[in-house]
């Protein structure tokens, strides 16, 4: 049997949420901790199949990352600011 796992990766909004663990238990799912940049050192081939296969997700519509907030590149400095005080929610992207 396949249980489903929820990953967790990483808290940019600088809130840490909590979870009830009893609801892992009740829906006999895991919950697992993915450090990004680790990861994509310790196993960089399969970082790197992930990446392809993320970005063809995203390039199909198959998913969607949050986008909450556009820039101009003339307001980069404005976004690396928001950035840098936990202001975004999402993904941010500076447009030239």
């Amino acid at each position: 049997m396949e249980w489903p796992h929820h990953l967790i990766v990483g808290v940019s909004s600088g809130e840490i949420p909590s979870v009830a663990l009893n609801l892992p238990l009740l829906k006999s799912s895991a919950i697992v901790g993915v450090a990004w940049d680790t990861y994509s050192h310790r196993y960089p081939e399969t970082y790197k199949a992930n990446m392809s296969l993320l970005t063809d997700w995203i390039e199909n519509g198959k998913l969607r990352p949050a986008l909450t907030d556009r820039y101009s590149l003339t307001d980069a400095s404005r976004a690396l600011e928001s950035i840098l005080h936990r202001k975004i929610k999402g993904k941010a992207v500076v447009i030239p």
